[in-house]
């Protein structure tokens, strides 16, 4: 079947499950036997952005009932009230040292106006340790405010990846090599030359 898609909801007319709860259905119900596609890199792929990926944590979290085919998210708007109140609340991340005991990475807001959205979303990969005010974050590779922020970006664009393996899954393409964009193309030959 061949189909020109001319405009938005023309998916959806043809009965295609390519809403966002139709993608969070199929991700909270991930089965590995079923593989998302014919590729293992894909597969890999995919099984680590269900294993844990903080924005696939908060939108699962946060969404009452997926099953209601009345349920409604603005994905879109969601991101951008997370990044919005981040933003207000002014992060500072540092790496605390401890004699005899293990570093630990903390966040904490110069503002004292954190709101109730962003600390469900902070608790996702971090708890809050009320003695001394911070989050502790359980990410690796977090060094600084930057790293922070880049971690963010980083999950979202995994979350945005694993929609697209969705639909081609649910599209019905032949898998059989990767599809890779150009500007992840261009990352990954950065890689290779340092």
């Amino acid at each position: 079947m061949n189909i020109l898609i001319i405009g938005n909801g023309f998916d959806l007319a043809h009965g295609f499950p390519t809403k966002y709860t139709d993608f969070l259905r199929y991700s909270r119900a991930y089965n590995t036997s079923e593989p998302v596609s014919e590729l293992n890199d894909m597969n890999e792929e995919f099984i680590s952005f269900v294993g844990d990926n903080i924005w696939l944590m908060h939108f699962l979290g946060t969404t009452s009932d997926l099953d209601n085919p009345r349920t409604w998210i603005d994905f879109e708007k969601e991101v951008a009230g997370v990044i919005h109140n981040i933003e207000q609340a002014k992060p500072a991340v540092e790496l605390a040292q401890y004699f005899n005991a293990p570093s630990e990475i903390t966040l904490e807001f110069l503002s004292n106006d954190v709101s109730e959205e962003l600390n469900q979303f902070l608790l996702q990969f971090s708890s809050y340790d009320k003695e001394i005010g911070k989050y502790v974050l359980v990410c690796k590779g977090i060094a600084d405010t930057k790293d922070f922020i880049d971690f963010l970006y980083y999950q979202l664009r995994d979350f945005a990846r694993a929609f697209e393996i969705y639909c081609l899954l649910i599209n019905a393409i032949s898998l059989n090599e990767a599809i890779i964009t150009t500007e992840r193309k261009r990352e990954m030959e950065k890689k290779k030359e340092k």
